[in-house]
């Protein structure tokens, strides 16, 4: 796939994570378009919950999604009383014997 198709792609990842969110009676759902910004990563969704059970079941159904769409759960993380949780998905590719995330 060509960088472009792959970004393109993510994008759809991205909109589709931010909608899981919206569908999920999250607030303030924001989709960032970082590319060209981040070296790090195109695309961040956040959003907020009203309890640690939503967090904590939203992040598992990104994760999923992710999953299907080819985004692997690269990494996760949250505090104790999940007032936070972060999910990191990479698509990873295997080029001449390397792999790469992205």
């Amino acid at each position: 796939k060509t960088r472009s198709r792959r970004r393109e792609e993510g994008g759809q990842f991205a909109l589709g994570a931010a909608r899981l969110l919206g569908d999920r009676h999250c607030t303030d759902v924001l989709l960032l378009d970082l590319r060209g910004i981040s070296q790090v990563c195109d695309y961040i969704v956040i959003g907020s919950g009203t309890s640690d059970r939503q967090m904590r079941s939203v992040a598992e159904e990104v994760a999923v999604l992710g999953k299907e769409t080819g985004y692997s759960k690269f990494r996760s993380n949250s505090d104790p009383s999940s007032t936070w949780i972060i999910v990191a998905l990479a698509a990873v590719r295997k080029i001449r014997g390397m792999v790469q995330a992205y």
